[in-house]
């Protein structure tokens, strides 16, 4: 890949265009690696509190996933297509919880392991299991709070209980090795984003300039 310095001198460039094309060029891997690792820094030296209420809201705004999902469920024709259109009901608690910069758990087994990985001492690891244990607790404190609201609250229609419970029941079907599996990949698309988002926002000022 050609240096964009040396482009720039060759090129007869505005100032405004030589700040487009900065911001459009693609991170470097080792580039994305450090901001991940700074972000990962500043979690694990977040108070145990600050981890606590950051987890648990996150484990709230998770349960949005349960009721948009089931709402399109519920709303749409039972159609051939309904289970495409009522899967993207789920990422709505992903997006909240990314844009809103909450604790979940599946996010910190990329940010919170890379310093780790970096500094490779006992204080990161300790520092990192304090995260885990924390963001965990709090995510399943969170979501168990919005199940029961979703459950026994007078908030919902009724018939959307029975969409709820079916969602659930679905998510929870399988043998240990399917829900492994799955497990597994869900946790590496999350990684996945983790590592993407560096880039992605460095391309967004770019994609606004008029």
């Amino acid at each position: 890949m050609p240096d964009p310095a040396e482009f720039e001198e060759r090129a007869d460039l505005s100032e405004t265009e030589r700040r487009r094309m900065s911001e459009a060029i693609r991170l470097k891997a080792a580039l994305v690696h450090e901001i991940i690792r700074e972000e990962g820094e500043e979690e694990l030296a977040r108070s145990t509190s600050a981890l606590a209420w950051s987890g648990l809201a996150a484990g709230l705004s998770m349960g949005f996933s349960l009721v948009v999902e089931g709402l399109l469920h519920h709303y749409l024709p039972d159609a051939g297509w309904r289970p495409l259109v009522e899967s993207f009901g789920y990422t709505t608690g992903f997006v909240i919880v990314v844009l809103g910069r909450q604790q979940l758990f599946t996010e910190n087994t990329l940010t919170g392991v890379i310093p780790v990985l970096t500094r490779r001492d006992r204080a990161s690891a300790l520092a990192l299991a304090r995260l885990w244990v924390v963001v965990l607790l709090a995510n399943l404190v969170g979501a168990g709070l919005f199940a029961a609201l979703a459950a026994g609250a007078p908030i919902f229609d009724p018939n959307l209980h029975q969409d709820f419970l079916a969602i659930g029941e679905a998510a929870a079907a399988g043998s240990f090795f399917v829900l492994f599996v799955k497990a597994v990949l869900a946790g590496w698309l999350i990684g996945l984003m983790v590592w993407l988002l560096p880039g992605a926002g460095s391309r967004t000022p770019a994609a606004r300039q008029p």
